[in-house]
């Protein structure tokens, strides 16, 4: 096996890790935006679900 094989193939698992957290942190990130926006819109209704816990 040589040095080149070696880097090509890190390379692209490196990359594919990469497209792997780059789509995790879109959805969780659209969700957390979307729930922002929903705590905007009526923040009484989330201060009440946290003070019953």
């Amino acid at each position: 096996m040589d040095w080149t094989l070696i880097w090509k193939t890190m390379l692209i698992i490196m990359l594919g890790l990469f497209a792997l957290m780059a789509v995790a942190g879109t959805i969780f990130g659209a969700f957390d935006i979307r729930r922002l926006l929903v705590h905007l819109r009526n923040p009484e209704a989330e201060s009440k679900e946290d003070s019953e816990d």
